[in-house]
């Protein structure tokens, strides 16, 4: 009667386990971000970020970059190029990635009827190969790519991220239909 209670209690224990370890790996992913976009003086380069507002990411499958969207406005006559590339890493699963992942520019909308006075440049991540980040922690503020423009404007403000709700939208003159939301799935 002993052994048998002891299975039973050895069940149970394994049974919480088990569902607080699914919990837990549930609950472990990031879960709010923001974009956030800075003028270096000293490179004279536009450095882009990630910022993680809330949640935490520590597995492979919770650190792997999915899509991702990140719309840049620069003043009218402008251009602009990725520079450089920082994270997330390719083949980063066990932390000793060196090779940062592509992000490319995806869709140019240069001085649209709706906002003349604005280029519009979508950046969107290459999804091959894959590509994580480091251990992600709620507060953490990771540098993703920097960028060069050209003509550099003199107030460095008028380069900056794409506002839902303010800037056009799909439907707007001049948009061609592409929905610029600046958007980041992990």
């Amino acid at each position: 009667m002993e052994k048998q209670k002891s299975c039973i209690l050895k069940k149970i224990s394994l049974t919480v386990i088990t569902l607080l370890s699914f919990k837990f790996a549930l609950l472990s992913q990031v879960t709010s971000v923001n974009y956030l976009i800075k003028y270096n003086d000293t490179t004279s380069k536009y450095d882009c970020y990630l910022l993680i507002n809330s949640g935490y990411a520590t597995t492979v499958a919770k650190r792997t970059q999915f899509n991702a969207q990140y719309t840049i406005l620069t003043p009218s006559g402008t251009d602009l190029n990725i520079s450089e590339r920082f994270m997330p890493l390719q083949n980063n699963n066990t932390y000793n990635g060196t090779i940062p992942m592509e992000w490319n520019i995806g869709s140019i909308i240069r001085s649209p009827q709706s906002q003349p006075q604005n280029n519009f440049f979508s950046i969107i991540v290459s999804l091959s190969p894959t590509s994580q980040y480091n251990n992600l922690y709620s507060g953490d503020t990771i540098k993703l790519f920097s960028l060069i423009v050209n003509p550099l404007p003199q107030c460095k403000q008028e380069v900056r991220l794409f506002q839902t709700g303010v800037d056009p939208n799909s439907s707007a003159a001049g948009m061609g239909g592409a929905d610029l939301s600046n958007g980041f799935h992990f």
